[in-house]
């Protein structure tokens, strides 16, 4: 990597933004980066105990918020027993159901009031290079809510999935910075093709119709 750097010769650090930062399981993506000092990340995370752990380990080039990302309307947080399915989606039972320990790891053990925020107007982003999202069935939310930052990035990681695990309505108000529409009936949770978030990355790549 070190090579790989110098022949480059960035003029900056590379700009992470990690949407859903839950520090679960294996180091980020992008931890190779992070140790190297060759990037910075402005992480989100919802829920207190989650943000806590990530701000015990935080790193002179790591910033750590509370904010739920999604379409900038008012929302719940659904706390799951396994707090890396929590989400702003209703578990869907009866998939979750279908796999062992699911159903458990699901169960629903809070309901929080939140605000949600809309990427594009977070101004603690100064760049966004790299997008890593995993936030159990917002992130066509998110993407919608980022079209401007969006269209600067180079890469975006997003979890994707085939069978739906949460329902296909959240708890966002109509009328909101989606042009008049409700996200709970248009957005498809856990079931997005990372073909078409690969779009998001350049609008040259037609994205426009995915954004309606």
């Amino acid at each position: 990597m070190g090579a790989l750097h110098e022949l480059l010769a960035p003029a900056r650090l590379t700009e992470i933004v990690d949407v859903g930062a839950n520090p679960i399981g294996a180091e980020p993506p992008y931890g190779a980066l992070l140790r190297a000092g060759l990037c910075r990340v402005t992480g989100f995370e919802p829920q207190e105990a989650a943000l806590r752990e990530l701000l015990r380990h935080q790193g002179p080039n790591e910033t750590y918020l509370p904010y739920a990302l999604g379409d900038g309307a008012p929302g719940t947080l659904r706390v799951c027993q396994a707090n890396g399915m929590s989400s702003l989606f209703e578990p869907d039972a009866r998939a979750l159901a279908l796999f062992a320990g699911f159903a458990d790891w699901g169960k629903v053990t809070a309901r929080l009031p939140v605000q949600t925020r809309r990427l594009d107007e977070v101004a603690e982003i100064r760049a966004l290079d790299y997008l890593k999202i995993d936030v159990q069935g917002s992130e066509l939310a998110v993407f919608r809510g980022g079209r401007a930052k969006l269209a600067h990035a180079v890469a975006i990681q997003t979890a994707a999935g085939r069978i739906t695990s949460m329902s296909s309505t959240a708890s966002t108000s109509p009328g909101s910075a989606t042009g008049g529409r409700s996200l709970g009936k248009t957005s498809r949770p856990r079931t997005t093709n990372i073909a078409t978030c690969a779009r998001y990355a350049r609008p040259s790549w037609n994205a426009t119709s995915w954004l309606r």
